[in-house]
């Protein structure tokens, strides 16, 4: 099954042409208003950001995650693919922040890979259920502050507190022991 980027579900990306539009009219206007030469050399420069701009955001719409017997493969907005199998995922289920933002994530702990799935794509409780029955483990539910302190609480919730190391008292005890 294919589950596609929907551009109604995250309007915002819609910034990222409207910046590369504005980046080649405001070196035009340079070219056209201010000095002909200095507009050239802006437009080249933008041109080049513009390009990899529309790049990813062409990416962005052709992002996917496409389920098969094999596993999870997710194309990402950058132009890339990642693949986690069936068998590889020993963690999955929603992070929610405290903000009401909503991801679906898979971890891979043998190799240490996390994947999230924003909210952007179709179907995603349909998604849930397939990840559920197919690798065939239940399905998580984390909290956080943020949306980057997802690994933070998948961490917690796979190593015991007893086993977690505290930075700020190892600090500390390697501190006292050099004085």
């Amino acid at each position: 099954m294919v589950y596609e980027f929907q551009l109604r579900r995250n309007v915002k990306s819609l910034l990222i042409p409207l910046l590369a539009l504005a980046l080649t009219l405001g070196s035009i206007a340079i070219i056209a208003f201010y000095h002909a030469l200095l507009g050239i050399v802006v437009l080249v420069i933008a041109g080049y950001f513009s390009f990899f701009l529309l790049k990813y955001f062409v990416n962005t719409l052709k992002s996917h995650i496409r389920t098969t017997d094999d596993g999870l493969v997710c194309a990402t907005a950058t132009g890339t693919e990642s693949s986690l199998g069936w068998n590889e995922l020993t963690h999955a289920g929603w992070y929610t922040t405290d903000h009401g933002y909503r991801e679906l994530f898979v971890y891979a702990e043998t190799d240490d890979r996390l994947l999230t799935i924003p909210p952007q794509y179709s179907g995603m409780e349909n998604l849930e259920k397939e990840i559920a029955s197919r690798s065939g483990i239940s399905m998580l539910s984390l909290a956080g502050e943020d949306i980057d302190g997802l690994a933070d609480a998948l961490r917690a919730h796979i190593v015991p507190e007893s086993e977690l190391i505290d930075e700020d008292s190892e600090q500390s005890e390697a501190g006292g022991r050099h004085s």
